[in-house]
């Protein structure tokens, strides 16, 4: 908050006159944080000391099970040294990613944000519902927005804004992950670190979490460094150059600007975004890999009898990757199929943000419609392309009114929704390596129809993996509730949300009405589960979530939280036995 708060100043360039707003707004959410830390470490501290010498006047200092934890150390614990358990880590996750959604929505109770204007244009203020879903969408990289003009300072101040988009950057990589460089690599680090970054296999940087973790921050760092600079060469302005970098590299979508990345009209700009997202949806651990080499010695001696050595370079780790190269093929495929198709039902016209389908057939000339030159496919790729990438990193920057779309074009966006990218990234949805193992167990279950006593295992990369079984039952188990989650939200959200929301409602130039409550409620929920961003009809390229009533939000917040922390860490705060013991 005090990064934020440094925007206030005028010397910041975005502002005239000293912003008092701000001021009292960032301060005061600081001393309430303040004050919840300080509560919460007396406790902590004294709970700590109780437990450790409970433990040493009853066992002597004897090991703990290594059954219950992560990582166990060969040393006996201090006596004063907290160890955590599998399930204290996962309470401390769910519960610190609660929290941080509810202080981070302090900045935007104090300051009196605007969401938007009536039609007489009296201003409506932020209830603490939407306040909460704007903060939770930062944290939870969902990007979605209940407000309606983000440019005007009086609706929103600027320090706000960038405090709006900071929340994308300390959730980006996991505020836990970001803890565990802090607090260290004992067990209690890896134990958090193992919770929040789901493992894909035995590699890693290194054999303490503290280091892995100082790794995957270094490499998160210097993505945002290097994007800045790059946006400022090509012209963005500062503040937006940094607020555009935070929601880039984790993958939220939060814009300094009411059209997105339409405003800024560069070609250059739209370029280093897309490979920025794309870099931030590829695993974070390969990406650190990528950057280094290895000597290894070769088993052969040479005939002068000295031992030979061959240089590994770590970028082949990365493009040898089964999961990468799924990745890259859906990338292509989606947005091959999907400029093709606008190219071919005249949707190339860009409108930006604001166009409609019927500003875009008025504006368009009769041979402009039929227009199938090469420069107009080009067109299509650009703006087609970029869409397909913020859709399919679960970032959610706009370039173009995809509402005015084919339903063709429109329906692969909708199944990139669940996609989201490779596991260890900054992206959510189901992840490609989930997709990978139900593919290749749905292809030996077909082979067991015709040959019942072949035994298979998962392979990857030509090597058979440990617990092949144990994988199976566990990624289909995640899938049979992913979708049981899904279907009981889009129930939920028809009960809870009235037809009347969408009666006289107006998306991409369309008049709404109860008829589209059925797909928009259905589309909204799975951008929310998945932490897309805008969606289609009521909630689309040119809307936002204000229009929906308190309940629905906080459905939505809930949706946002089971997407980034994967399900099982909030729901298993539904089951009673978690909390004895």
């Amino acid at each position: 908050m005090v990064l934020a708060l440094l925007w206030a100043f005028p010397f910041m360039g975005q502002t005239k006159t000293f912003d008092t707003r701000s001021l009292f707004a960032l301060t005061g959410s600081m001393l309430v944080c303040a004050a919840i830390g300080g509560i919460l470490l007396f406790f902590g501290r004294n709970s700590v000391l109780i437990e450790s010498r409970a433990k040493k006047d009853d066992e002597g200092l004897k090991s703990y099970n290594p059954d219950d934890m992560y990582e166990t150390s060969e040393k006996e614990p201090e006596p004063t040294s907290g160890h955590m358990f599998r399930r204290e880590s996962i309470a401390v996750v769910g519960l610190s990613w609660i929290l941080a959604g509810l202080l981070s929505a302090l900045p935007f109770i104090f300051s009196g944000v605007i969401r938007d204007k009536d039609k007489s244009g009296e201003p409506i203020p932020m209830s603490v519902v939407d306040c909460l879903f704007e903060s939770f969408s930062g944290v939870t990289g969902f990007g979605a927005s209940v407000l309606s003009n983000v440019e005007d300072p009086e609706c929103i101040p600027k320090a706000i804004q960038f405090w709006r988009c900071e929340l994308h950057f300390l959730g980006g990589l996991g505020i836990m992950v970001l803890f565990v460089a802090i607090l260290g690599g004992r067990s209690a680090g890896k134990s958090l670190m193992m919770t929040e970054m789901p493992k894909t296999s035995n590699e890693s940087p290194y054999a303490q979490a503290q280091k892995t973790a100082g790794a995957l921050l270094r490499v998160y760092l210097g993505l945002n460094a290097v994007l800045i600079l790059l946006l400022l060469i090509e012209g963005m302005p500062f503040y937006d150059a940094v607020c555009h970098s935070f929601s880039c590299i984790a993958t939220g979508g939060f814009s300094s600007r009411n059209n997105s990345i339409y405003s800024f009209n560069s070609y250059w700009i739209e370029t280093t975004l897309y490979v920025f997202m794309f870099i931030s949806s590829c695993n974070f651990i390969l990406l650190y890999y990528a950057g280094t080499w290895e000597k290894k010695r070769i088993d052969m001696i040479a005939p002068d009898g000295k031992e030979q050595y061959k240089i590994e370079f770590g970028i082949f780790r990365l493009l040898n990757n089964s999961e990468f190269r799924l990745f890259v093929f859906i990338v292509v495929l989606a947005t091959v199929l999907v400029s093709v198709s606008c190219w071919l039902h005249g949707d190339r016209i860009p409108e930006g943000l604001n166009g409609s389908a019927q500003t875009v057939a008025e504006n368009a000339q009769p041979e402009q419609k039929d227009d199938l030159s090469f420069a107009s496919l080009c067109e299509c790729f650009r703006y087609c392309g970029f869409q397909v990438m913020a859709t399919v990193s679960s970032t959610g920057f706009g370039l173009d009114n995809y509402d005015n779309w084919n339903d063709f074009s429109r329906g692969i966006l909708f199944v990139l929704f669940f996609t989201g990218g490779c596991v260890g990234s900054t992206t959510c949805g189901l992840k490609l390596m989930r997709l990978v193992v139900i593919g290749k167990t749905l292809w030996m279950e077909i082979e067991r129809v015709f040959r019942p006593n072949v035994v298979r295992v998962i392979q990857f990369h030509g090597k058979p993996v440990e617990g092949s079984d144990e994988m199976r039952r566990s990624v289909l188990t995640y899938f049979a509730l992913y979708a049981m989650v899904f279907a009981v939200a889009c129930i939920l959200l028809l009960a809870i949300e009235p037809a009347s929301t969408w009666t006289g409602a107006t998306s991409a130039g369309k008049t709404l009405d109860r008829n589209d409550q059925m797909f928009d409620s259905i589309t909204a929920v799975a951008t929310a589960y998945n932490c897309i961003g805008p969606s289609f009809g009521i909630t689309g390229a040119t809307e936002n979530f204000g229009v929906f009533h308190a309940p629905a939000k906080i459905l939505f917040i809930v949706l946002m939280l089971l997407g980034r922390l994967e399900i099982y860490i909030l729901l298993v705060f539904l089951y009673p036995g978690f909390w004895k013991g």
